[in-house]
């Protein structure tokens, strides 16, 4: 009954009562959180246009927002953690490898396409009058230098759980509150991997943190149902926090630049390299995973959706489990294709914003920091107005004049969720395809 109530369209729900009702259970999320979507706008502009909220009456409204990323982030380094372990764990040593190795051809070629969209700029053109910062590939280099610092193997488990190295932009390495995302998930590798090797010895560790995953599944049904109530007034908050309208309307050349880039990379780049390989229709990857899509651009935080992310690709895609377990959290961290785009972009408008030339090494320079500065971002609050703060340094830009990007950032970063979230999709389907010989023969389940 399943299986057939996956395949119902909104065509086969005019053919009768019984069709429609499967329709509307099957995609109760994704309806529920249109409503959501629907509702919280209406709420937003009412209270906006009708009323005068104090600051702590705004607060109030973004409170059951807030539980909501909270209570996702609550299960996420779990999650995380016993994904990664159970993945390696389940794998052979030599699928291993194989899989580590062809997932980080795949982020490292979709993350350098996409920043490299950017090159263009706002406008279409770059000049080459400006050229007094120095060689760029010097700036490429300290900055591969310094991010390789803040993604370094963590001194311990416990303490990535609340620390994660950071890099100011006075290029000095220091331990912040946060998770350490990175850290944990090549701690939970290490880990698995020492079980596997165990052998049988090591199962009854194996058993005892499946139960773990089990009951964190089971906590994120919970959190699915809360998930429209936060998501509506999740909308109803961003409305209230939208001010400056004029400033928004002189920037919606330099969101459409951004959001073509993006819909060229998602809707061209990632399904062709899928259907290079795959030979199957693109559309099945984004039709089973869309409630995930959706739930990246009402949150904004690849990281704290991750845990429906997984629950999509295993149960929709029927992509193998140990696959999921393994990549997917990996992916969350690096893999960020929107990021990069975003970066390069913003970094290229605001040069021109503020009549600075490009030269064809500087181009080169910013698309290479940005690759590197997205990778293992995830973590960071406002990702994209803190990467982006790194990426104007690598090229002598002053930071002050990022400053205007913030009217746009909140929702330019929604739109770049979503990419990274597609991108992890389609690269586990990906790899799911490749060795699924491998995975029916060789592993231990």
């Amino acid at each position: 009954m399943g299986t057939e109530d996956e395949h119902l369209t909104i065509r086969d729900c005019f053919r009768s009562w019984s069709n429609c009702w499967k329709y509307l259970v099957h995609n109760r999320l994704l309806l529920a959180n249109v409503v959501a979507v629907t509702l919280g706008l209406a709420m937003g502009l009412f209270l906006k246009n009708w009323m005068t909220l104090t600051p702590r009456e705004k607060m109030l409204v973004s409170s059951p927002g807030d539980l909501l990323i909270r209570m996702l982030e609550l299960v996420c380094t779990p999650l995380v953690t016993t994904s990664v372990l159970l993945g390696a764990s389940a794998l052979t040593a030599q699928l291993t490898r194989k899989i580590a190795l062809c997932a980080a051809v795949y982020i490292l070629t979709t993350t350098i396409i996409c920043a490299f969209l950017a090159w263009s700029g706002p406008d279409g053109t770059w000049s080459a009058r400006r050229r007094g910062n120095g060689l760029p590939i010097l700036s490429v280099v300290r900055s591969i230098e310094y991010e390789s610092k803040r993604l370094r193997f963590p001194p311990n488990a416990t303490g990535s759980s609340l620390k994660r190295n950071a890099t100011e932009m006075e290029m000095e390495g220091g331990y912040v509150d946060g998770v350490n995302t990175l850290g944990l998930i090549l701690y939970s590798f290490v880990t698995g991997r020492i079980l596997q090797g165990v052998g049988t010895r090591g199962q009854i560790l194996v058993d005892f943190i499946d139960v773990i995953n089990a009951a964190n599944r089971f906590v994120v049904d919970i959190i699915l149902c809360y998930l429209p109530f936060g998501v509506m007034f999740m909308i109803a908050s961003s409305v209230l926090e939208v001010h400056d309208l004029e400033t928004f309307y002189r920037l919606a050349k330099f969101m459409g630049v951004i959001v073509f880039g993006l819909v060229l990379h998602s809707v061209i780049i990632l399904p062709a390299v899928y259907y290079l390989f795959v030979r199957r229709n693109p559309l099945t990857v984004v039709k089973g995973v869309f409630p995930a899509l959706l739930s990246a651009w009402f949150i904004s935080s690849s990281s704290a959706i991750l845990p429906i992310t997984l629950r999509y690709c295993v149960e929709r895609n029927r992509i193998d489990r140990r696959v999921t377990r393994f990549m997917l959290p990996i992916a969350t961290s690096i893999n960020m294709d929107g990021t990069a785009l975003y970066e390069a972009a913003a970094v290229v408008f605001v040069a021109q914003f503020n009549n600075i030339d490009l030269n064809l090494g500087q181009l080169v320079t910013i698309g290479v920091t940005s690759v590197v500065s997205s990778m293992g971002s995830s973590g960071l609050p406002a990702v994209g107005a803190v990467t982006t703060v790194f990426v104007l340094s690598s090229v002598g830009i002053p930071a002050k004049n990022a400053v205007i990007l913030v009217t746009v950032e909140w929702l330019l970063d929604r739109c770049n969720t979503v990419v990274n979230v597609l991108g992890d999709c389609f690269g586990v389907s990906l790899i799911n395809h490749l060795f699924r010989e491998d995975l029916r023969d060789g592993a231990v389940q």
